[in-house]
């Protein structure tokens, strides 16, 4: 295996990875990541290979994609905290990384409405927690980088909050609704009442069933199995229009959840609340 990759590395593979970093917008954000992901993978699987990779002047141009901006998708944000702990291996790699500020940049990202609304989905966010924390449990000397980083992001939520214009239209939007009331016996009476009565005369064109075919429906579950279902496209109508309105609640609810994952660590929790960033995230509640 570390022969074929070291091999790899001389082959034209570097020059391929390469040209599809710069030239992101052409190859689109799938192929992007993978990419990157390779070129991890090369480094991690041979790392005397990262001084050739750097002599090619890989950790360049996936800088400079860094610089150009990061794409709102999710395979290119993970992929990007993994490829950096490769570049870091060593030394020259590791002053290169804190020369171009690419862990803040990687923060930046997270209080854009676009790329938010992309980790939002499912578990992205505890993922993307994931590599950064990897990231920085690897390098020590990240820990100061990582956890500014972070408080970095909190407090540009906090402005993008305060920033916010709520008047009275917006304001009744972000408000939680109160559940609608319980249909009243009254109600559920009255639609049971509505409903025809079925003869109990057979007639010769009647068919007879018996009573393991009968399946029989009772107006009042039907009521409520319908009105139960209005309610959830209700809910998910006022979630979607509680984000559309003010995207601060989505920015907290991506932050808390990436940091639930990035504060498993003991140290990187410490550092946390040594630099007051509890009382930080506290703020925004």
């Amino acid at each position: 295996m570390l022969e074929s990759a070291r091999n790899l590395t001389e082959t034209q593979l570097p020059l391929s990875i390469q040209l599809i970093i710069q030239n992101k917008a052409v190859f689109g954000c799938q192929i992007h990541s993978l990419a990157i992901s390779m070129m991890s993978t090369l480094i991690h699987s041979e790392p005397t290979s990262l001084v050739i990779l750097q002599e090619a002047g890989l950790p360049e141009a996936l800088y400079n994609a860094i610089d150009s901006g990061i794409e709102p998708a999710f395979d290119v944000i993970t992929a990007i905290p993994s490829a950096l702990g490769a570049l870091c291996l060593n030394e020259v790699g590791l002053q290169q990384l804190n020369v171009r500020q690419a862990i803040p940049a990687i923060f930046s990202v997270l209080t854009s409405e676009r790329h938010a609304k992309i980790l939002r989905d499912r578990d992205h966010t505890s993922v993307v927690g994931s590599t950064i924390d990897e990231l920085i449990r690897h390098q020590p000397s990240l820990r100061k980088t990582g956890t500014e980083g972070t408080l970095t992001f909190l407090n540009e939520i906090d402005r993008i909050g305060k920033a916010v214009d709520i008047t009275a239209s917006q304001f009744i939007n972000v408000q939680l609704k109160a559940c609608g009331e319980e249909p009243s016996q009254a109600a559920i009476e009255s639609i049971t009442s509505s409903v025809p009565a079925v003869s109990t005369q057979s007639s010769p064109q009647d068919v007879v069933m018996d009573e393991s075919q009968a399946v029989p429906v009772s107006a009042s579950n039907l009521f409520h199995s319908t009105t139960a279902s209005v309610r959830k496209k209700e809910k998910e109508k006022d979630e979607k229009d509680h984000y559309s309105n003010n995207t601060v609640p989505l920015l907290i609810d991506v932050a808390c959840r990436l940091l639930e994952s990035m504060l498993k660590n003991v140290a990187h929790c410490q550092d946390f609340v040594t630099l007051s960033g509890l009382h930080l995230l506290l703020g925004h509640l």
